[in-house]
């Protein structure tokens, strides 16, 4: 009962009030920003799944290829986001503009590089690994998603310096108003039409053009908000930076520890996706709704992980030891207490959950078993997807990835494999994965945060 008197007083305090409004005020739209990057491919999947099955099965595996390169390429932009927090914190902006200008530069050449892997990956990679059928159905799709990968890293990074600049709700504002213009284009495209140029388009090659208009447009949004902040401006962003060369070192620093740690987790979820390909359609489509609900689901903790990632690096770069253990405890908690309410919701609502996807009734029975299973893991992978936001905005990068790389690419992938395949376990068999993967993961996060505040709390009451 102290335990708890103790704890509660702790939550009422002043200091931790205020780094709950703080990290709400922050985290909300930028989880609303999250969710609509989310939905723009949920909206795709409800309307490709509702067109074909077969269809739903080629859109999965093509937006699977593409997010190994989309996910890492936002992870290996992460430093802007860090490093513009940190020089804010210490009221530098003169070197918030360079980290904006070299993040902008950095989302070119790594959208262009991803562009070149996909088009090859669709050609030569994808019948390597999947049956005949469903690589030809993807490939398309697949080619139409690298074209727009240079867009999409741009907008990325200019999103990641709003949103350390604390200007969320305008970054929600462009996904949003990008969702709108999917949207229309979803409904003319996925049905069946033939373009100047492009030929006959419908189902997934549909739904993949329609995300590159709606990503286009983002990207016009976003680089205006961008260029129309005076601050920035004003302090040179449109010129080459020619600050500490250690600046740029360390913000490609943070960005290789993020990008590996997020590779190596989305490649082991593709990597599922293709296990699932050696089955057959309905399986694949399944999976493909299952890891599209999941992602919806990661958009929360990964919108609350980017808010916490701004208040600890601003901590972090004012030198403030205390605000930062006490913001990666708030920011945790938080995040353990969403993800129990959306396994609930998720829980009780797995039928209805299924039937918005598609009208399949085999898929549907599957989709829901697999979306209550997958309550086991969304608690842990939230305090994972957090705890790691936290650990890299206070320069500790090594260790989220080490673990990252242990619990999805040395545990989970050959996990998967072996309950899908080998022991048919199919769509449950990859679930049980994941779960295992998270509850891995989790707690080795939250014991690193927990171990690198006791430390910094006796490092500031040895200097008392």
């Amino acid at each position: 009962m102290f335990g708890i008197q103790q704890s509660m007083q702790w939550i009422r305090s002043g200091p931790v009030r205020a780094d709950l409004r703080a990290l709400i005020g922050l985290s909300w739209p930028v989880i609303m920003a999250r969710l609509g990057v989310t939905l723009m491919g949920t909206v795709d999947t409800i309307a490709v799944g509702h067109y074909s099955a077969n269809e739903l099965a080629y859109h999965g595996l093509a937006w699977a290829a593409s997010s190994v390169f989309l996910v890492t390429g936002i992870g290996l932009l992460m430093g802007v986001q860090v490093k513009t927090a940190h020089f804010m914190g210490s009221n530098d902006l003169g070197a918030a503009a360079r980290v904006a200008r070299r993040g902008q530069v950095y989302g070119l050449q790594l959208g262009l590089v991803s562009l070149i892997l996909l088009v090859m990956a669709a050609f030569w990679l994808l019948p390597l690994i999947v049956t005949q059928d469903i690589a030809n159905g993807a490939r398309d799709p697949l080619i139409v998603y690298g074209l727009m990968m240079p867009v999409y890293l741009m907008t990325m990074a200019g999103s990641q310096t709003l949103e350390a600049l604390g200007k969320t709700r305008e970054t929600l504002i462009a996904t949003l108003l990008a969702n709108g213009v999917n949207l229309i284009f979803l409904l003319l495209l996925v049905p069946g039409v033939t373009l100047p140029l492009v030929g006959e388009v419908r189902g997934a090659k549909g739904a993949a053009l329609a995300t590159f208009a709606a990503r286009l447009f983002q990207w016009v949004f976003v680089s205006a908000l961008l260029f129309r902040y005076s601050p920035l401006m004003r302090e040179g962003l449109l010129n080459k930076p020619v600050g500490d060369p250690s600046e740029a070192k360390e913000q490609r620093h943070i960005g290789f520890a993020a990008g590996g740690s997020l590779f190596i987790e989305v490649m082991a979820f593709a990597a599922l996706s293709f296990y699932a390909g050696r089955l057959d359609e309905l399986t694949v489509a399944s999976w493909v709704i299952v890891l599209n609900y999941a992602t919806l689901v990661f958009m929360v903790p990964m919108g609350l992980g980017a808010g916490a990632s701004v208040l600890v690096g601003r901590a972090f770069g004012a030198g403030d030891g205390e605000a930062v253990s006490r913001m990666a405890i708030v920011a945790l908690l938080m995040a353990a207490v969403l993800m129990a309410f959306i396994c609930l919701i998720s829980f009780v609502f797995a039928v209805p959950l299924s039937r918005i996807y598609s009208h399949d009734l085999t898929v549907q029975h599957s989709v829901a078993l697999a979306i209550a299973l997958s309550c086991l893991f969304f608690i842990p992978d939230g305090v994972q997807v957090v705890a790691a936001s936290a650990l890299r905005a206070r320069k500790d990068i090594i260790w989220p990835t080490i673990i990252h790389y242990l619990s999805y690419g040395v545990i989970m992938m050959p996990l998967g494999y072996i309950f899908c395949v080998n022991l048919k376990g199919g769509l449950i068999g990859l679930v049980w994965a994941v779960i295992i993967a998270s509850w891995i993961s989790g707690p080795l996060l939250l014991t690193r945060t927990l171990r690198l505040n006791h430390k910094m709390t006796t490092q500031l009451q040895s200097r008392v």
